[in-house]
């Protein structure tokens, strides 16, 4: 799959950059003529893709492309394609890892595959408009906003087939990119991906008519205060966004203050996450349900907080009494997340993270949620990461003994399905060995052991 991954990256780099020689030979006239205002909108659409707004771990967006249909509808497809090649190789983002991207410390292969992959979405978006008989603005004179509104209504049917090239061209490339290098089915990868985005892509769309509406009406000054309430919308949108990871955080620091005050879970949580994240991504769960999913993770024991030290750290069997407190977790974790909206979906599945998949575990009011997907991948990653973990009143097992007794266990306890993707999962991660010992028989207190 590697192998393939390096050939089609190449493929795409050198049809991209070759695509882009050859046609600006041929409208050579039409880029040097107009290279003052392409370096203009090229300037903006750099400024435009350098405030990406983040829309989770996996999701951005920006409204260059409004800057990039501005120069197609001015200019045609070549000199846009120019626009956004400079575009991008001119951004500095924020895609909240922790640091500013440039094309300075970005990999030489990223930034090759995304520069060819707006060139060729560019290049299909212009050439689909203009061979549906779309005009171009630059040259003509209009008397008035009315002819103006006119010329662009008459071009409404290629505009709509241009931006949807532009998006399945664009999206295209890169669910193939990720296809080749992560093994998942491309389809599902692109509705993970990308389909949440057809609408947004619209909408910038218009904004990029308003652009050209503007820019060919008043000029590059109307275009750059244009951009004034643009960027106040931006920033009211990450105002938001921080808020919203503001509170996560919160919540996040309470489970990790749980956490700290057991020797056994530290880091607990965020394990159960990482081994979520691979299973859901060998089940090809959609990017919004991954999201979910690692939300619930990372918080599934937070209602531990409600749970006395001395039971949470208590280096023996535990009496009847202290399991039924230890049980009321789930319950706790879902009374105290239960308010917070953008967590309501992650809250239903961290009370239910207890329900084997036979319906049997707790609390019992939550048998039917049990059932929900990502219950059942949190309750097998939780008890797979107490297994393989030292707890008070045992040594952590070896991963080959956990699985062994996983696989057991599956149909039962655990979901089949599940079980399969986890141990695809690890097997990603760190391939097992040819030979494995042998699984021990564990008490019923291990079987439905998770922390």
């Amino acid at each position: 799959m590697r192998r393939i991954w390096v050939l089609y990256l190449g493929i795409t780099v050198a049809v991209g950059l070759v695509a882009l020689g050859v046609l600006t030979w041929f409208a050579r006239d039409a880029v040097l003529a107009n290279w003052k205002a392409l370096l203009f909108l090229a300037a903006m659409g750099a400024i435009a893709e350098s405030q990406a707004v983040v829309i989770s771990k996996d999701r951005a967006i920006t409204v260059a492309f409004a800057v990039n249909l501005c120069a197609l509808l001015m200019f045609g497809p070549v000199p846009a394609a120019w626009v956004a090649l400079v575009s991008v190789l001119g951004a500095v983002s924020d895609f909240g890892h922790g640091k500013r991207e440039h094309i300075f410390n970005t990999p030489v292969h990223k930034t090759l595959f995304n520069s060819a992959s707006y060139i060729l979405s560019m290049i299909a978006g212009g050439y689909a408009y203009a061979a549906l008989g779309g005009g171009f603005l630059a040259g003509r004179a209009f008397a008035g906003f009315a002819a103006l509104f006119a010329f662009i209504g008459a071009n409404l049917a290629p505009l709509v087939v241009a931006i949807l090239a532009y998006i399945l061209v664009n999206t295209g490339t890169v669910a193939l990119y990720l296809t080749f290098f992560t093994g998942r089915n491309t389809i599902r990868q692109w509705f993970g991906q990308f389909l949440w985005s057809i609408p947004s892509l619209f909408v910038i769309g218009v904004l990029g008519i308003i652009i050209t509406l503007m820019y060919q009406q008043f000029g590059w000054v109307a275009v750059v205060l244009f951009f004034g309430p643009l960027m106040l919308a931006r920033y009211t949108f990450v105002l938001y966004s921080s808020l919203k990871k503001g509170y996560l955080d919160t919540i996040k620091a309470l489970s990790s203050s749980i956490e700290a005050k057991d020797v056994y879970t530290v880091g607990h949580s965020k394990r159960v996450e990482e081994l979520c994240e691979g299973m859901a991504t060998v089940l090809d769960l959609s990017a919004k349900r991954m999201e979910t999913l690692r939300y619930a993770a990372l918080l599934h024991d937070v209602g531990k907080i409600g749970i006395p030290e001395a039971i949470l750290n208590k280096p023996g069997p535990l009496n009847k009494e202290e399991r039924e407190q230890i049980r009321r977790h789930p319950e706790i974790g879902a009374h105290m997340l239960g308010g917070i909206e953008f967590l309501a979906d992650a809250v239903r599945i961290i009370r239910a993270h207890h329900i084997a998949y036979d319906g049997s575990g707790y609390p019992s009011t939550a048998s039917a949620d049990g059932q929900l997907l990502e219950a059942q991948i949190i309750c097998t990653a939780d008890s797979y990461d107490a297994m393989t973990t030292d707890r008070p009143y045992r040594p952590a097992m070896l991963r080959e003994r956990a699985l062994s007794e996983i696989r057991r266990l599956s149909g039962t306890q655990f979901s089949p399905t599940v079980v399969d993707a986890l141990e695809r999962a690890i097997h990603r991660i760190e391939p097992l060995p040819a030979a494995a010992p042998a699984p021990q028989e564990l008490t019923p207190a291990h079987k439905a052991e998770a922390s």
